[in-house]
């Protein structure tokens, strides 16, 4: 029984535990759910006006889940959030139970230059952590600003200095006042001048009876006639107003001549002196001569001229007047250029004369040579006995399709190995003065025996090859034997390539000895052909034909052909628009859309624009070479060579794109730019070659042999071809001068 008891008094405490906790929180709940948002602005006060820089929102706010942000609304937009949090005692005393009650005070600051001239709206919204929210509204106002300019009058007429005088107000206070003229600054007005008739009218804006405002203007450096001239009010709040009128400059009028050249007059010798006089009432600043719509330099001014000051008295430096400018006729255009001289007054005025100055399309200068054609044949074109020896011929590509041959007699047979003539074959792999068996006298093929033998270190290597030689076992270095992957035909010594089979026929070329050979006919013949190379030695005459310039070329030339444009000075200009030259580039390759980078590299390194096209049209075969259409890359890189630069003979494509990646021509317009600047640099534009035209480049007859661009004897006549027949007739205009070299 006890048992039960104790057990029954348990339950009855839980239970009246839990009936007084639900009461509690029940009461918490109620007290809580009465009490209201609520919020007050403080400042402003409604319909109130704005001063100062800024205005200040404050007030305070209340939130029965507390205040999480007040937000700020100016005219429907928000501006941004309060601070919350300032100390209210007297809100929590007279609201106690709010959460933060007695911090619940807030502040925000408005710049007054964000408010309208008129009525504004500023709303405070203030949302509670329960998400609920309150909102209030204040309006106020903001004076617009005012201004007044008394003098000088709307379009009035002024001179030398004049007083601009007036007053301004602004609701936040004034803190300067600029000057300006056609939108340019001339100063800052002295603000504050006493105007007690303004303060009379406006007495609720701030230093209203302290707001005239004075500034003389000079007006020399302002031009002749009608100008606008701006008062810019700055307020102390940021914001910017201002007020405008038109006022007369009045001032001499200006005046310029061109004494020299007369217009339509023709050019002579190597400049064209621009000469004349200009005056202006402020001054002259600059005088800038326009050649074919480029500006190309500044006159000297300053020249002595006692006659025009004592003909127009007054003017700023008359006696000074006189001006002078010296035109390089190598800028001139063929036919007709059109110049113009701007004289720029110290007040921005402009005043203009055009003129014209003919030249002649085309001149012709001949370029005598000290020693006779005979002589520069035959420094240039090379005996049997120097192509044996390995000197580099000239070639063309006329022969290509030509029959070639050898003596049956050179030609030998390798297994696939071949000892170099003039070299020691030992009885060990040593190089000991004691064991040599035999010296070679010609390319002499042998048998391996064994291909890797350890012996004396030779030129950073030790093997050596274990052979039979007439029958005896002997020892070679492998640095003096060709190896070869399959038998092969090759000559035993350099051997002359014949145009016929006889020695008295023209030499095409040379096989070096151990080079391998293509045999197209039988060995049984005393002559065997081959296949050769493209690129043969052209014929005496052939070479002749092309170091003799035609006799129009050597009496004068007056008219462009083809022939004549390989002694064109490759400086002359010629102008073809960027649609025009982009067009003739179409299609071809990586060279297609390049015209602005051809431009830009033939003004830049002073070089004729259609040869700079031509001869990069040439060396890419229309941009499809290997070098030339994107697809060589080295480390990685894909590179161009538009100009053949570095391109050698028996190795072009590795020797041409290794060196485009070190000059970092990764474009074609790098590789256009790029290949221009080392042709001006080592050719066209040298001090000390001057190779500038494309016999030049070809010929040299400075210094005949050397520094040649190119071993093809028909490389002047195949670029000029393209010039003539493909870049002269799109050109807008031209001016070529000719250097045709004549003989002894």
């Amino acid at each position: 029984m006890k048992k039960n008891q104790v057990s029954n008094f348990g339950r009855v405490i839980i239970m009246f535990c839990l009936l007084f906790t639900l009461s509690f929180f029940s009461s918490i709940e109620k007290a809580n759910g009465n009490l209201q948002n609520i919020m007050s602005i403080d400042s402003p006060t409604t319909n109130s006006y704005a001063s100062g820089a800024e205005t200040l929102i404050g007030g305070w706010a209340l939130n029965a889940s507390g205040v999480r942000d007040v937000e700020v609304h100016l005219n429907g937009e928000f501006d941004g959030k309060a601070v919350y949090g300032g100390r209210r005692n007297d809100v929590n005393q007279a609201y106690p139970g709010y959460p933060n009650g007695e911090n619940s005070g807030f502040n925000y600051k408005i710049p007054n230059n964000k408010l309208l001239n008129a009525e504004n709206t500023i709303e405070v919204r203030v949302i509670g952590n329960d998400g609920t929210t309150n909102t209030s509204f204040v309006t106020m106002r903001k004076r617009m600003p005012r201004t007044s300019i008394d003098t000088p009058k709307m379009g009035q007429e002024v001179q030398d200095e004049v007083l601009i005088g007036g007053w301004a107000l602004d609701a936040s206070g004034v803190k300067k006042i600029n000057i300006l003229v056609n939108g340019n600054l001339f100063g800052e007005a002295n603000y504050g001048v006493r105007r007690s008739d303004v303060g009379s009218a406006y007495p609720e804006y701030p230093n209203a009876s302290n707001s005239g405002f004075n500034f003389v203007l000079n007006t020399t450096d302002i031009p002749r006639g009608k100008n606008a001239l701006v008062i810019e009010v700055h307020g102390w709040d940021g914001s910017v107003y201002s007020s405008k009128v038109d006022i007369n400059i009045n001032k001499k009028i200006n005046i310029m001549s061109i004494d020299s050249p007369t217009t339509n007059s023709y050019a002579s010798g190597a400049e064209t002196l621009i000469g004349g006089w200009a005056l202006n009432a402020s001054g002259v600043r600059d005088v800038e001569v326009h050649l074919n719509g480029e500006f190309d330099g500044k006159a000297v001014y300053g020249g002595r001229r006692n006659d025009v000051n004592q003909a127009y008295p007054g003017y700023p430096n008359g006696e000074n007047s006189g001006f002078n400018y010296k035109i390089r006729n190598t800028s001139l255009l063929g036919g007709e250029n059109n110049v113009y001289v701007k004289v720029v007054g110290n007040d921005g005025s402009i005043d203009i004369r055009y003129f014209t100055i003919n030249t002649s399309k085309i001149t012709s200068n001949q370029d005598r040579i000290d020693y006779s054609l005979e002589k520069m044949l035959s420094i240039q074109y090379p005996s049997d006995e120097s192509l044996l020896k390995g000197m580099t011929y000239l070639v063309t590509d006329k022969y290509r399709n030509e029959k070639a041959f050898i003596s049956t007699n050179s030609i030998i047979f390798v297994d696939r190995i071949a000892v170099n003539s003039g070299v020691n074959v030992r009885l060990s792999p040593s190089i000991k003065s004691d064991n040599v068996l035999m010296i070679t006298s010609e390319l002499t093929p042998v048998q391996m025996l064994l291909e890797s033998v350890k012996g004396d270190t030779v030129s950073g290597s030790d093997n050596w090859h274990k052979i039979l030689i007439n029958g005896a076992e002997a020892f070679v270095h492998s640095s003096v034997v060709k190896l070869y992957s399959v038998p092969t035909y090759t000559v035993k010594e350099n051997t002359l390539v014949k145009s016929d089979k006889s020695l008295g026929s023209h030499s095409y070329g040379v096989v070096k000895a151990g080079d391998s050979l293509n045999l197209l006919s039988d060995l049984a013949d005393d002559w065997i052909e081959i296949k050769f190379s493209n690129w043969r030695l052209p014929t005496i005459q052939d070479t002749k034909s092309k170091l003799i310039p035609s006799k129009a070329a050597i009496n004068d030339i007056t008219d462009v052909d083809s022939s004549s444009m390989i002694f064109m000075d490759l400086t002359s200009q010629i102008t073809i628009s960027p649609d025009k030259l982009n067009s003739y580039l179409s299609g071809k390759g990586k060279l297609e859309n390049q015209a602005d980078a051809f431009i830009e590299a033939s003004k830049l390194y002073n070089i004729n624009l259609a040869y700079l096209v031509a001869h990069a049209i040439l060396e890419t075969g229309h941009g499809k070479s290997s070098l030339a259409n994107g697809t060589t890359v080295v480390n990685g890189k894909v590179v161009y060579n538009f100009y053949g630069i570095a391109a050698y003979d028996n190795d072009a494509l590795n020797s041409g794109s290794k060196y485009a990646y070190n000059m970092s021509w990764f474009d074609p317009a790098s590789a256009i730019k790029g290949g221009a600047e080392w042709i001006s640099r080592n050719y066209i534009n040298n001090s000390t070659h001057k190779q500038n035209t494309l016999y030049k480049m070809r010929w040299n007859y400075s210094n005949p042999g050397n520094h040649q661009y190119s071993t093809d004897i028909e490389m002047p006549s195949k670029i000029s071809n393209i010039m003539f027949s493909n870049l002269l007739n799109i050109s807008e205009n031209y001016k070529m001068n000719f250097i045709v070299p004549t003989y002894n």
